[in-house]
């Protein structure tokens, strides 16, 4: 089953749980944001907001950035970079930006717009054709 998810103006990226929350939202078969939303400023820190210390820190960067290039493999190439210095240099987007780059697929207002937009759209799943989104009765 295709997964999708919409990043809306009350998703946070908890200190704790930001590598979790990017690498699952890149990964999906379908990415969307909402208008108002920013995406990025992943530079890892400690589980109390600290800085790292230098041989941890670029440990810790290189493996995101290598996770983040296999989960957006499908992505273009600008995508995957960008993505890449979100972990690098906490670089962050707007949803617009994201959109542009190929970040993410659709900037949808609320549900109805995203399952709107998604109406038609095809994914690639693992081992099996493409498939059509069909849009869902509410």
């Amino acid at each position: 089953m295709p997964a999708v998810r919409r990043l809306s103006s009350t998703s946070h990226a908890r200190s704790d749980g930001w590598q979790r929350w990017h690498t699952d939202h890149i990964s999906r078969h379908a990415s969307a944001m909402a208008p108002e939303t920013t995406i990025g400023a992943a530079s890892p820190v400690g589980s109390q907001g600290e800085d790292l210390g230098k041989t941890i820190e670029s440990k810790e960067k290189n493996i995101l950035k290598a996770t983040v290039r296999s989960l957006a493999a499908d992505r273009p190439e600008n995508a995957i970079s960008t993505a890449e210095e979100m972990i690098e240099s906490a670089k962050a987007v707007s949803a617009k930006e994201a959109l542009e780059i190929g970040l993410v697929d659709f900037i949808a207002l609320n549900l109805n717009d995203l399952l709107r937009q998604l109406n038609g759209y095809s994914v690639q799943l693992a081992k099996e054709n493409a498939r059509c989104i069909q849009q869902m009765q509410r």
